[in-house]
């Protein structure tokens, strides 16, 4: 494959047209705003594989790609976990006011009002359909919003909804404390699987500086060639294995599930035969 073959196959990856038909159902109940990506960033992933390619070739391709791909991954999964961690935090600030405005005897309708100008932008959303459902006397089977979930509760059963509310704010101030512990102890073994991937690139070096010239031999001969994506693809299943398994430590309740069995009923013991009677005199 030429070089000019490369950047046209990668520049129509690029280009390739969406698909405007799919879910046109969702319409009826758009989705939450997506923060929009950036054409720029998809451009720069493009210069690693293009420069591979010119300089090794084919196995220099695709060996590029696929580094590059797992990095970008990397980075997507650790942004997305900071907005889930930063979402959680914004919504255990909302639900402390929403309790404490609702704990001094302020009408819920009136206290989702006032919250919902005050906190994040991203949680607003969310206490504003809360305030919406208690104005309108709706009681919508929302699965999404926990809010909603909680005032159709407290509005059957007779629960306190402060109490309700007071409840969800501890179990997320719960899980994000029990997140931050767990990354804070997964910080050495996440170093340390970033060296054990970048190791293989002190072999070359050493290699260079003995005048071995593995260099030539990737990029230029046929096992070179063979050898320079595998060991690519062999780093990039480390580092996507091993953040699997972070990412499934750092969930409770992935955890939760790994480690708490469901209750198993107690063994069934036999009845005890019934003891002989002595006979009557």
């Amino acid at each position: 494959m030429t070089p000019a073959a490369a950047f046209a196959l990668a520049l129509a990856l690029l280009l390739w047209p969406p698909r405007t038909g799919h879910h046109r159902l969702s319409q009826l109940r758009p989705p939450p705003p997506r923060p929009r990506r950036t054409h720029p960033t998809r451009v720069l992933l493009l210069i690693p594989p293009i420069a591979a390619a010119l300089l090794a070739g084919l196995g220099g391709l695709l060996a590029a790609t696929a580094l590059t791909w797992t990095l970008y991954r990397q980075r997507t999964r650790t942004n997305a976990i900071r907005r889930s961690r930063h979402a959680d935090i914004a919504r255990a600030d909302a639900l402390n006011l929403l309790v404490t405005q609702l704990r001094t005897g302020t009408h819920p309708a009136l206290a989702a009002e006032a919250v919902a100008k005050e906190v994040d932008p991203a949680v607003a959303p969310t206490v504003t359909a809360l305030a919406t459902a208690i104005r309108l006397g709706s009681h919508a089977d929302d699965t999404g919003n926990r809010l909603l979930r909680a005032w159709h509760t407290a509005h059957n059963h007779g629960i306190p909804l402060a109490d309700l509310l007071d409840a969800e704010r501890r179990d997320l101030a719960e899980r994000t404390r029990f997140a931050t512990q767990v990354e804070a102890r997964l910080a050495g073994a996440r170093a340390t699987a970033t060296i054990l991937a970048a190791l293989p690139v002190l072999p070359i070096l050493l290699g260079e500086a003995m005048n071995a010239h593995p260099l030539h031999v990737l990029t230029t001969t046929t096992a070179g060639q063979f050898l320079l994506p595998l060991g690519a693809l062999l780093i990039c299943l480390g580092l996507e294995w091993s953040a699997h398994l972070t990412t499934n430590t750092t969930n409770p309740k992935a955890q939760a599930r790994q480690q708490v069995s469901p209750p198993q009923p107690p063994p069934r013991t036999p009845p005890c035969p019934p003891r002989p009677q002595p006979p009557s005199s």
